[in-house]
């Protein structure tokens, strides 16, 4: 029989993998990172926009503030710009307040923040590291596994000396991007666009571009040409590192596309800079059919591909990653039956499509009819092209610039969840708009205690119960009942905060995901409630009162 090395294997090492181990390590879940590149050090930041959300997970983990504060300049204005050209007309500008200038969320502890890649990873990776139960190994590729009721048998290869081992574990999942070594042999396809685009991406350094362009600065200058758009630039560091990515509907033209061309194209003449990176790529807008094949999970690109725009790819792995972790630990833990991580899927992918549809919505409010003749003549013609384009594009991108709807408002349901007779939410594409609610499935919504730590802060390690005023003996009715199962619970009396209407029953059930699975005045059949958080599917009611 083999030894069990790990309980679950991670296969990928970027930020969803990350993410995960980082996750269980803080549950103290033993796993295992392998990824096939000998090192993962990041020379295209393809990742730069991290969401609310995805902060209010890095603030669980322990990372926010490194996160937030990794030295960006906090003054620096972190806007959207509309350009002809970088010494052309400005058209629109989406405002987004500096780091120091952000003013606090009313439905956050946290806020969206600029981290690019090459500097979330690291952050990520040292605090996974930091875990006992986690263990990293590069330069292993997974060339197979096989999986029964006991586990997973996957066979690894050294990709230096090509040597081969065999790893038992509980559990695998899949965080190695679109190029996935285990999608396929799940024997499903991807659905959506494989072709949206194709696009390179030109990272350089010139420390003399900000004071070349005329423009008060941005961290997003998005180029439009009389030909469209064509391309937007980053401010990548705040200082001199930048990053062009340049769109194409022909892939042999972007192969053959001029990196030293498409930074002229910026009209910026004389310009000094250092080309560090050129990475050509297609832009896709996909979902895989399934995302769990019995103990074999996929997270993050491996099950779904957006589009960049709107920063929603690394940011929807992420909470992949969250929902997964906590369940495989309550099964690994005991205390939860296998039917929970039923509901990853089941959860997720209504979530995964609408942030892909999303992400394809920005696309094209960016570059749908901006094909315009005369838009960079110094004529009244030409002003009133460049007016009216410009009024259009702060109208429909304003909405996706920070989308507190789309990254907050997201809802779960699954058997996991206990619905309750409230009408019940759904994604609206109007992505600004966001009303804290405990309506089951919901993110618990956020307010400052009294000791200066958010609700979210109360959330975690196990279910959290947030008491309003309710009955002690029916608490300790439905405490008593998880203590038979080893159901962790934890109970915060909150009567005395002020914000019981805010949460809108007098008990509220919050999962370690910080999402409701259920609320009420009173527990009815608490031994059936119990089932539901354990992932015991059963037929009987626990529905609230």
């Amino acid at each position: 029989m083999s030894v069990i090395s790990t309980h679950v294997l991670i296969v990928g090492a970027g930020p969803i993998g990350l993410a995960l181990a980082t996750d269980l390590g803080s549950r103290g879940v033993d796993c295992r990172v392998v990824e096939r590149l000998e090192s993962l050090d990041v020379s295209d930041p393809k990742i730069m926009h991290v969401s609310v959300r995805t902060m209010e997970f890095c603030r669980r983990l322990g990372i926010s503030q490194a996160v937030r504060h990794w030295g960006f300049p906090e003054e620096h204005p972190q806007d959207t710009a509309f350009v002809t050209s970088m010494t052309g007309h400005e058209l629109a500008r989406i405002n987004v307040p500096s780091i120091a200038d952000t003013p606090p969320s009313p439905f956050s502890p946290e806020e969206t923040t600029h981290c690019p890649q090459n500097w979330f990873d690291p952050i990520l990776r040292e605090r996974a590291a930091a875990y006992s139960s986690v263990r990293f190994e590069y330069g292993k590729e997974l060339i197979g596994y096989d999986q029964d009721d006991n586990g997973v048998e996957a066979r690894l290869r050294d990709v230096v000396d090509g040597a081969e081992e065999t790893i038992h574990a509980q559990y695998l999942v899949a965080c190695d991007g679109y190029h996935s070594t285990v999608r396929p042999t799940f024997g499903v396809s991807m659905t959506g666009r494989q072709r949206v685009d194709y696009s390179v991406n030109i990272l350089f350094r010139s420390g003399a571009l900000r004071g070349a362009q005329p423009f008060a600065d941005a961290l997003r200058y998005v180029l439009i040409g009389p030909e469209g758009t064509w391309g937007t630039l980053w401010s990548v560091d705040g200082r001199d590192v930048w990053r062009l990515t340049v769109y194409g509907t022909d892939g042999a033209g972007i192969n053959a596309l001029d990196p030293d061309d498409a930074i002229d194209r910026l009209g910026l003449p004389g310009l000094r800079y250092e080309i560090l990176s050129v990475t050509r790529w297609t832009r896709r807008a996909l979902v895989a059919e399934r995302m769990q094949d019995r103990r074999v999970f996929l997270a993050g690109d491996s099950a779904h591909v957006t589009p960049p725009n709107g920063g929603l790819g690394m940011n929807t792995g992420f909470a992949d990653a969250m929902n997964l972790g906590w369940k495989l630990a309550a099964v690994l833990e005991g205390w939860a039956d296998a039917g929970l991580l039923d509901t990853y899927e089941t959860e997720r992918m209504p979530v995964v499509q609408f942030a892909v549809d999303e992400a394809m919505r920005n696309y094209t409010r960016i570059t749908e009819d901006t094909t315009l003749d005369g838009l960079d003549a110094d004529t009244d013609e030409g002003e009133r092209i460049r007016e009216e384009l410009g009024s259009r594009l702060r109208a429909e991108n304003v909405k996706a610039w920070r989308p507190v709807g789309v990254h907050l408002g997201y809802v779960y349901s699954s058997s996991a969840i206990v619905a309750d007779a409230s009408p019940q939410q759904s994604e609206s594409e109007e992505s600004e708009e966001y009303e804290p609610s405990t309506i089951p499935g919901v993110r618990a919504p956020h307010a400052w205690l009294r000791d200066g730590r958010s609700t979210l802060d109360l959330f975690g390690a196990g279910y959290a119960l947030l008491t309003f005023g309710a009955d002690r003996d029916n608490i300790a009715e439905f405490l008593r009942a998880a203590a038979l199962h080893s159901v962790p619970v934890e109970v915060h009396d909150l009567t005395d905060q002020g914000f019981a209407s805010l949460y809108q029953r007098r008990l509220v059930l919050v999962r370690p995901d910080g999402h409701v699975a259920w609320r009420g005045d009173e527990f009815t059949d608490v031994n059936l409630l119990v089932d539901s958080l354990r992932g015991v599917r059963s037929s009987g009611d626990c529905s609230p009162r």
